[in-house]
């Protein structure tokens, strides 16, 4: 009887272990589960910020290449307006020199004998 114990006891024992392992797979398959939905929202999430900053560049991009297009064309509107303040200068500088000539020519006449009767 006692080997028929022995051996009973042996496979309540494997059977045991048996369950035991069982168990063990069972629950580390289900934190394994866990872990890799917990990991997977992660990276989901940072999936989404990425593609979220994607879209943000894209809109940075055309506005910055809106700026630099406003940028040239107040550049170009500035060469154009200092080349009309250039030529007005030098209309300024003409019409400065011509009112001095004539001055010069009043000043002239009216040394002349019978003085400011210049008609």
């Amino acid at each position: 009887m006692q080997a028929s114990g022995l051996i009973f006891v042996t496979i309540i024992a494997l059977i045991a272990e048996f369950i035991n392992i069982s168990m063990t797979h069972i629950i580390s398959k289900s934190a394994e589960k866990k872990t890799t939905e917990k990991f997977m929202k992660i990276v989901d999430q940072y999936k989404a910020k990425i593609d979220q900053m994607k879209k943000r560049n894209v809109i940075l991009e055309g506005q910055r290449e809106d700026d630099t297009n406003a940028l040239y064309d107040a550049r170009e509107k500035n060469k154009e307006l200092e080349d009309q303040i250039k030529k007005i200068e030098a209309s300024k500088t003409a019409l400065q020199e011509t009112i001095k000539q004539q001055k010069h020519i009043i000043s002239n006449l009216e040394d002349l004998p019978g003085g400011s009767e210049v008609d």
